[in-house]
């Protein structure tokens, strides 16, 4: 599981509900807030500039801002890149080997009655082998406690929800050296479900740097008639991390057939560009749709044109037959006139 923020440098993240719960709430129960100190966090989270084989030192201030005595736990964890851009932090139980690595806490739980605090210290030990360039993590403050979200039912089944209220505060480390903005392109297939069709685009970081920036993409069909044009921001891409951003299909869905589509990726000064061909089966089409077929565009129906034909051949058809057959009954009664004892 990840958490997304806003953007990697904020300092406050609630996951999954608002952290703190109001005092006249019908539930009564503690609430963590933390709070980054020193010169390192001046923007509202931790920047450090340091080179390998430096340890660093911080602290942070964890609050209880419920009603309710309860624990919290620390840890830090490795960032990652969203999957529509901006920082994600990982799972206090996912493996980290980079900044999350790199920390060491002071203490990894504490307890504290309502309206109290403590200090947490903790240190950056940057390795001797750290890379050049930006390296992005963070420290998780969770409530020890799970509530219930409630239900959600699936069908004959029904699923119970255990919500974990977390707070974040970012850690960059900036190991200094030739600093390497770098998007790149890797692919494009189409996806989507319920009722949504996306393109998937790869992106990659392949530089040592944090970038940001904006994108477009233009689909044309066989014919070469544009039939998508997409612009979509690029929040906070961490370095060396990769994902599919999807690339929302607006409008009428794009039906089955062949296609070819225009990427392009602006950042930092410099631009990406790369084409792709694609296709899209009805198969695709079906299982995107499967759940929500009202929202395919209606598909004129061939037989209404059928019928239509055949009743203007039938049509034609009388209308000959009576003005050709007119003469002919004129004739025969010019004939019986003229017939002896007629």
């Amino acid at each position: 599981m990840m958490r997304a923020l806003p953007s990697p440098l904020a300092v406050l993240a609630a996951v999954a509900v608002a952290l703190a719960a109001a005092p006249a709430s019908a539930h009564a129960r503690a609430a963590f807030a933390v709070d980054p100190q020193g010169a390192s966090a001046a923007g509202g989270y931790y920047v450090f500039d340091a080179g390998p084989e430096t340890t660093l030192k911080g602290r942070v201030r964890v609050a209880n801002i419920g009603d309710r005595t309860g624990v919290a736990h620390l840890d830090p964890v490795d960032a990652a890149t969203g999957a529509t851009t901006g920082a994600v932090y990982r799972s206090r139980e996912d493996q980290r080997w980079d900044v999350g690595a790199w920390t060491r806490l002071e203490r990894s739980s504490v307890r504290l009655a309502p309206k109290g605090s403590a200090f947490v210290e903790f240190t950056v030990h940057v390795p001797a082998g750290a890379s050049v360039g930006d390296h992005l993590g963070g420290i998780v403050v969770e409530d020890a406690a799970r509530h219930s979200g409630g239900q959600v039912r699936r069908g004959a089944r029904r699923f119970a929800i255990l919500v974990r209220n977390q707070t974040i505060v970012a850690v960059q480390v900036r190991v200094p050296g030739p600093r390497r903005p770098s998007l790149a392109l890797s692919g494009l297939r189409p996806g989507g479900t319920g009722g949504h069709q996306v393109l998937l685009l790869g992106v990659r970081n392949n530089g040592n740097v944090l970038v940001k920036g904006r994108g477009r993409l233009v689909v044309t069909d066989a014919d070469g008639d544009r039939v998508q044009y997409a612009r979509f921001p690029i929040d906070t891409f961490v370095a060396h991390t990769g994902i599919r951003f999807p690339v929302t299909i607006a409008g009428q869905a794009l039906p089955a057939g062949r296609y070819h589509a225009a990427a392009e990726l602006r950042y930092a000064g410099r631009t990406t560009r790369r084409d792709f061909d694609f296709s899209i089966s009805d198969r695709q089409i079906a299982q995107v749709f499967r759940s929500r077929p009202d929202l395919l565009a209606p598909q004129r129906p061939m037989l209404p044109y059928i019928v239509g034909g055949v009743a203007l051949a039938l049509a034609g058809f009388t209308l000959a037959a009576a003005i050709f057959s007119r003469p002919r009954r004129r004739s025969a009664a010019r004939a019986a006139q003229t017939r002896p004892g007629a």
